[in-house]
């Protein structure tokens, strides 16, 4: 195989289930728009390429363009404890040296897992790992363009997950990377950056040093990533970057990255040495012992970055002896503009690292960092720091909760923000806790700002004026004005008056809190909305059908419009209602692209409220299988009444590691029949308690469909059943 030239068009198609050890390394390339393209064929696991660590890279590809590697499964490992002597090893080999642009190469839903690496510091080479790429020589200016990693799962790494570097990089006074890379000082040329980098949608965990980090760039995107308990055995960085422009960090979801011994970051987010321009925005890091995002510059090159709407929970909590470095925020010498805007950063319970901080400045050549429009929910009561350095960091409407300590802010916040539920998110898909709650300081306290972006980390617009603080604007789940008014013809009507004005395609109605939507909910409603003199009908005389025969269950009913509707008004003209308990609820209402739909299971109709159960916005609910008579695998289906585009499938447990799905394949309904999109896709449950967890499983690509199904392979059955609580979409 590797002695044979492929030309565009041409597919190598290794058999499913099948296994091969050595290195695969095809010569040849493609063309723009006609790939050459490695994957697999036949249903079953990936094929597996084993590298045995006897292969410097079990996938190569080697001065050339427009190729995919799709669906296999590679490792690279001697099995052996690592030790001095282990090789360095790498899973799958993008490598250019002298050869110009090499564009359009494509690494994706691959599992790559268990490569090797030296003790030392061969256990953080960005040039070995998971998936590499390395770019060398110095005649000829070198570089990938549109190079995409996408939807590939990377795990078990002796050193980095995702890397690359390059010897065209000398520039700020940078002018060679790391001795133990090999590459002589004389090698480094004057900078030329690959450009158009996309790394999207991987899942990385169990990493020795960084989880995900590009080197040489230039207008990369580094989005809806999932990066667990990276740096692992060598400090670093969940996510970094360096020597790079314009580089765009957004919709990634980063926890566990642990301080070890002398580690000075551990942090989700680092704008490393030589960068310009970055932008991190719409994250969610937790957990991470360093923090969630620090900037670190060496010789000439100032680090400058806008880091914008994120939600920061328990980061900065290290434990390493000291805590010197553990701080949520950690701006290093040299760093210069960069502006920390409407972040919610929230810590819960003390640390155990006595020199923690909330916000930390190494040195007084920092400058130009400016903090504005966050929330400090300060509940270990960290110190912010300045380091002596007068004005190094400019403090300005932040909000502090509690209010001490707190920084010499010029215009601060002080009060409660209200949140709704801080504290317990576990995913990106579940930030809706950081919503600001009736009476909250934050609401309206803001200032606008340039640099904003338009929206906040869930989505909602940002107003052009009077922001809320934080990362949640309540403009996306603003709490509205209900009264009780008459309407012609019917028992009543329920009015939701909003202070800004709403756009939305759907509403949903919900009987929580105690209500009993079975007992005491409308049963038939007309959805209007007020156009500033009158009210139009969007949606008439729609039937409802309340399952829960019980108080407090909590469940939603949806409504759709026929088209999309910016309003400040929402009448829901109540047509007839269950009146078995004498009285009628006030339903909560949630305006927005909500699509509760239908559900079924192929073991049966086991629970009248199945539907309600996984897709009723209410987390605390379950669907629950039998303890005995039924086996795997089974399916659990959604049935949509619009058309989704479905790109990341939530799925959300209790009791996880009692009763949680482990192992799932998620398909969608094409029209006639059902068509994989993801299959044996692992589950991991944090808890086995009230505690809900969340999983996500990211599709290879977006695919608008009407049905989606989840076929459950394995779980975990300590109690006999299974259960889920929610099967979100997104």
């Amino acid at each position: 195989m590797n002695a044979t030239a492929l030309h565009p068009g041409d597919q190598v198609r290794l058999k499913s289930g099948g296994s091969w050890t050595g290195q695969l390394a095809p010569q040849g390339s493609g063309a723009p728009g006609n790939p050459i393209v490695i994957g697999s064929y036949g249903s079953g696991a990936k094929p597996v390429l084993a590298g045995q660590g006897l292969v410097g890279a079990t996938v190569l590809l080697s001065n050339e363009h427009d190729v995919t590697v799709d669906g296999l499964e590679v490792t690279n490992t001697t099995g052996q404890p690592k030790s001095a002597t282990s090789p360095v090893t790498v899973g799958i080999e993008l490598y250019g040296k002298d050869a110009g642009t090499l564009a359009d190469l494509t690494v994706q839903n691959n599992y790559v897992h268990d490569t090797d690496s030296a003790t030392g510091n061969y256990s953080s080479d960005p040039a070995a790992g998971g998936i590499i790429y390395i770019i060398r020589g110095n005649t000829t200016p070198t570089r990938f363009d549109h190079l995409t990693i996408q939807d590939n799962e990377v795990a078990d790494s002796g050193s980095y997950g995702i890397s690359g570097v390059s010897t065209w990089m000398v520039r700020d006074g940078w002018t060679s990377l790391w001795d133990f890379l090999g590459i002589p000082t004389t090698e480094f040329a004057a900078y030329y950056p690959s450009t158009a980098l996309t790394i999207r949608g991987n899942r990385v965990h169990d990493i020795s040093a960084g989880g995900i980090a590009p080197l040489v760039i230039s207008g990369a995107l580094i989005e809806h990533n999932t990066v667990q308990r990276t740096s692992v055995g060598h400090g670093n960085a969940a996510i970094w970057w360096a020597d790079a422009d314009d580089t765009t960090v957004q919709y990634n979801d980063v926890s566990q990255t642990p301080m070890i011994a002398g580690d000075t970051d551990a942090s989700a987010f680092d704008a490393d040495a030589s960068t310009y321009g970055s932008l991190v925005q719409y994250n969610f890091s937790h957990d991470n012992d360093g923090g969630f995002f620090e900037s670190v510059a060496a010789y000439n090159g100032a680090a400058q970055a806008v880091v914008r709407y994120n939600v920061s929970q328990n980061d900065g909590q290290g434990t390493d002896d000291s805590g010197t470095y553990a701080a949520p925020l950690k701006f290093y010498s040299l760093t210069g503009h960069v502006d920390v805007l409407n972040n919610t950063i929230w810590t819960t319970a003390g640390t155990t690292a006595p020199s923690a901080k909330m916000v930390w400045l190494q040195s007084s050549s920092a400058t130009g960092v400016t903090l504005s429009g966050n929330i400090f929910g300060n509940a270990a009561e960290l110190p912010y720091t300045n380091s002596g350095s007068s004005g190094a960091i400019t403090y300005t409407h932040n909000l502090y909760y509690p209010g001490q300590p707190r920084p010499a802010d010029s215009s601060p916040v002080v009060g409660d923000p209200k949140l709704t539920a801080p504290g317990t998110a576990t995913a990106i898909t579940d930030l809706s806790g950081y919503a600001l709650g009736a009476g909250s300081a934050a609401a309206s306290a803001g200032v606008p700002n340039a640099e904003a972006g338009g929206r906040d980390a869930v989505g909602g617009a940002v107003p052009s004026s009077n922001p809320d603080l934080g990362a949640v604007q309540s403009t996306g789940a603003v709490t509205p004005t209900v009264s009780m008014s008459s309407a012609a013809g019917a028992l009543g009507a329920i009015d939701y008056t909003y202070p800004t004005a709403q756009t939305f395609s759907s509403v949903a109605l919900g009987e929580v809190n105690g209500a009993n939507g079975a007992n005491q909910g409308p049963m038939n409603v007309t959805v209007q909305t007020w156009n500033g003199s009158r009210w139009i009908t969007q949606s008439a005389r729609i039937a409802l059908g309340w399952a829960a025969t019980g108080p407090g269950l909590g469940e939603y009913r949806s409504l759709d419009l026929p088209a999309p509707v910016t309003t400040t008004a929402v009448r829901i003209v109540v047509n007839a209602a269950d009146s078995a308990w004498g009285s009628l609820t006030s339903p909560d209402l949630r305006l927005g692209d909500y699509v509760l739909d239908a559900g079924s299971s192929s073991i049966g109709a086991l629970s009248a409220r199945w539907a309600g159960d996984l897709s009723d916005l209410v987390p605390t609910t379950t669907w629950s299988s039998p303890t005995s008579g039924y086996s795997f695998p089974f399916d659990l289906d959604r049935t949509f009444r619009q058309p989704r585009s479905v790109r990341q499938v939530a799925i959300s447990a209790w009791f996880g590691q009692g009763q949680g799905p482990t192992d799932v394949t998620i398909q969608t309904w094409n029209g006639s029949g059902w068509v994989t999109q993801a299959a044996d896709q692992t589950l991991s449950w944090a808890h086995n308690s009230s505690v809900v967890d969340t999983d996500v499983v990211t599709l290879p690509a977006a695919v608008t469909t009407t049905g989606l199904r989840v076929v459950v392979n394995a779980a975990n059955t300590t109690w006999g059943n299974v259960a889920v609580n929610e099967i979100a979409v997104s």
